[in-house]
């Protein structure tokens, strides 16, 4: 498509200049695949032939096997995950170097930290590079080190929470430039503190805001690429959110009656929550009235979660329902066989509720995304709502 065409104009323009980015292209817009033409064009016209290393989620990690064997089937991938034995023998071939690609997650890093960091790499790739949002996590302390000539993080959602996170990517891309969240801070919070709860806080004018706003685009814009589908994708069907108010013991009660009607209809639903105890009562649930249904959260393995996730998209399958933990089934999954999500509860991120929405409203939608968002009428579940309100108006103003 021609955006992704000027995502990879963009990635390559900033390799020439010798710079590191991000590429924050709304979730569901392909990431992945301008990385991998990126790869391939380093390839071919660079003779860069790695060694890179591209760190993913667990989840994801056999989608991005099975799509560079897809697109560029002349890159060497070395998939690094295993038992400890097996790690052993992966280390062999490390040491050899009888690769192009190293593709792992981030837990297999952690462990094999001290051998893949002997690597000069040519290229760091972190896909879901919010993960780097905290300077002081081990996994952002440990990936700094390594040695690299280029840094890449593929993210929809750049800034989930406040400046300091941003900063955090930044400064992995660029420690020498953005050395100092303090001051990062001290140059570019000032708009925002009229948003937080603090009566006594003498606030900017609208002027003023947009003069420190306009001043922090303008050092993001050389290295950030954010395209959202309804700019790029105009043939995208449209998503629309519903948020159910209901009292407190209202939601399974609300689900009983909204899925009969959805599966007489032949629509395919995820449904998400945060919690797995949540999950097993919804388990209980779907099997005493008889639905299919399949399931995936944190705790399995990754062939299982490939398996139901190959299921549900099947064409001819008969499994409609999907439940999911939104934190482990929200990333990087391909689900648009589903027209309808429902966020059983909702995350204090809202960018993890969108993460979990994009499964589902993507690249090869065919329909109208529905999506149900289930709210009790308490203080706890209202306060969430007010914080992720705010969380996605600090994001739009920066980003």
């Amino acid at each position: 498509m021609p955006y992704q065409l000027k995502g990879l104009e963009f990635l390559v323009n900033l390799y020439n200049r010798r710079l590191s980015c991000i590429l924050a292209d709304e979730m569901g817009l392909g990431k992945t695949i301008q990385t991998i033409a990126f790869l391939a064009y380093l390839l071919e016209f660079k003779r860069n032939c790695g060694p890179h290393l591209i760190v993913v989620p667990l989840s994801t990690l056999p989608n991005w096997a099975n799509e560079m064997q897809k697109w560029c089937a002349t890159l060497r991938v070395l998939q690094y995950r295993g038992s400890k034995e097996e790690r052993r023998s992966l280390n062999l071939l490390v040491a050899r170097g009888r690769f192009n690609v190293l593709l792992t997650t981030f837990e297999y890093l952690l462990r094999e930290r001290s051998s893949l960091a002997k690597l000069n790499w040519k290229l760091v790739i972190v896909d879901e590079g919010h993960r780097m949002k905290n300077s002081s996590s081990k996994f952002h302390s440990t990936l700094s080190e390594f040695r690299s000539t280029h840094r890449l993080l593929l993210t929809g959602t750049p800034l989930q929470n406040n400046l300091s996170e941003l900063w955090s990517l930044l400064n992995f891309l660029m420690p020498l430039t953005f050395n100092s969240n303090e001051d990062f801070e001290r140059w570019f919070e000032e708009p925002f503190k009229d948003q937080l709860v603090d009566r006594d806080y003498v606030s900017m004018n609208e002027e003023e805001k947009m003069v420190i706003i306009n001043r922090l685009h303008l050092v993001l814009r050389p290295f950030l690429l954010r395209r959202v589908k309804a700019d790029v994708l105009a043939d995208l069907p449209r998503k629309r959110e519903f948020i159910d108010l209901l009292r407190t013991s209202g939601k399974v009660e609300c689900l009983d009656r909204m899925l009969p009607k959805l599966l007489k209809f032949n629509h395919k639903v995820l449904i998400f929550s945060q919690m797995t105890n949540v999950m097993d009562i919804l388990t209980d649930y779907l099997k005493l009235r008889g639905f299919k249904f399949l399931r995936l959260d944190g705790s399995m393995s990754m062939q299982a979660r490939q398996e139901r996730m190959d299921g549900f998209n099947a064409p001819n399958g008969d499994v409609n329902i999907f439940i999911l933990s939104t934190r482990a089934g929200g990333l990087g999954l391909n689900l648009q066989t589903a027209d309808t999500v429902i966020l059983f509860d909702s995350d204090w991120n809202p960018h993890a509720d969108l993460q979990a929405q994009a499964r589902a409203h993507r690249v090869g939608q065919k329909h109208e995304v529905r999506v149900f968002r289930f709210v009790t009428l308490s203080p706890v579940e209202e306060s969430i709502l007010s914080k992720a309100n705010f969380k996605l108006n600090l994001d739009e103003q920066v980003i």
